[in-house]
């Protein structure tokens, strides 16, 4: 047997997103601004596949959208079968609102093992033939069939779930007398209080998921998130379309510019390695500027911020920059994020 080596090179990698939380969380809302910025400056199209009686609809006005509506049985393949679809339509991005139903839902996993139990039939003395837990080997295999093909997917898959809070068992004293509660866990971090409704594994699938609370809708806590995508989720922020495009830079492998083209090789004074710290570059149509440390960087960005008045190219600008943003950020973040928050003032 032949084995071939060669550079890992990070290119048109697919992203899967993970958005869990309560009703009124912002889950739909956050899906379509995310993926709004991950297909900007492109050709694609985003689509959802809906299994909330059509309640991504309610968005229609505000975003540019396909949709589908999906229907019970919500077996682990009818996701599958309706993700290719979308997938081999060529779809930029494909959000799955909600996810939540391939587990609890009608014809979900849980029903599904049930059936099979009931199925099965019982002995005479009313035990099922069926004993646990082979029940759950068809559902399971059919949950990481499903898995396994959206890891195959060429798309941006975002992924919306529902989630429940998580209930402990406390014991109190009440005249004299000890007796059992069911509390909710809110001495516990946010991350731990809330339960996404899914299979157990399915969120650290994800490249980077997040909880979305009903208290502030839109503003992510995460629960999976990598050094390299923090960048998109300034803490505290709520998820945008700008968050789409500095994962989409980071996806296409950081280098490629909105444009289409590759970015320009550097001269030999202007190239750097890793090791001697970040590059203070300014990526223009005419080419990347330099600059001298990170205030000459933030103070040249400031003022292409105010002399950009055409919101579409100032959009533009925004995107091509992603890329040095996002390196950056790893260094001057308090920097990085005063020049992000003028953009998003000036593109209001």
């Amino acid at each position: 047997m032949s084995v071939q080596f060669r550079k890992a090179i990070r290119t048109e990698t697919s992203l899967l997103i993970g958005l869990a939380g309560p009703s009124g969380g912002g889950k739909t809302k956050s899906a379509l601004r995310l993926a709004s910025g991950l297909v900007q400056g492109t050709d694609k199209r985003i689509v959802v596949i809906d299994t909330e009686a059509g309640r991504a609809l309610h968005y229609a006005d505000e975003f540019d959208f396909d949709h589908t509506e999906l229907l019970p049985p919500f077996r682990p393949q009818t996701y599958t079968e309706a993700v290719v679809a979308a997938d081999k339509a060529g779809y930029g991005v494909i959000i799955v609102d909600s996810t939540s139903h391939e587990y609890e839902g009608e014809g979900g996993i849980l029903e599904w093992a049930d059936e099979i139990i009931e199925k099965g039939g019982t002995w005479s003395n009313g035990q099922p033939k069926v004993k646990p837990p082979s029940q759950w080997k068809e559902p399971k295999m059919a949950h990481k069939r499903f898995m396994n093909r959206m890891l195959q997917c060429r798309a941006h898959l975002i992924f919306c779930l529902r989630a429940e809070e998580k209930m402990l068992m406390e014991t109190v004293e009440e005249n004299g007398k000890k007796k059992t509660l069911v509390v909710a866990a809110k001495d516990r971090p946010l991350k731990e209080r809330w339960q996404p409704i899914c299979e157990k594994r399915f969120m650290y699938e994800m490249t980077a998921s997040f909880l979305l609370l009903d208290g502030q809708p839109g503003i992510p806590v995460p629960i999976k998130l990598q050094d390299q995508h923090k960048p998109a989720f300034p803490e505290g922020s709520h998820i945008n379309e700008n968050a789409g495009v500095v994962l989409a830079q980071w996806a296409h492998g950081g280098a490629k510019r909105a444009s289409g083209g590759d970015e320009p090789p550097a001269s030999e004074e202007d190239t750097t390695t890793q090791d001697q710290g970040p590059r203070y570059c300014i990526q223009k149509n005419s080419g990347v500027v330099n600059c001298e440390g990170i205030d000459d960087w933030k103070n040249k960005m400031l003022q292409a911020v105010s002399a950009i008045t055409d919101k579409g190219k100032l959009q533009q600008f925004r995107q091509i920059n992603g890329a040095w943003m996002a390196e950056l950020s790893h260094h001057h973040s308090d920097e990085v994020m005063e020049v992000q928050d003028a953009f998003s003032e000036a593109l209001q």
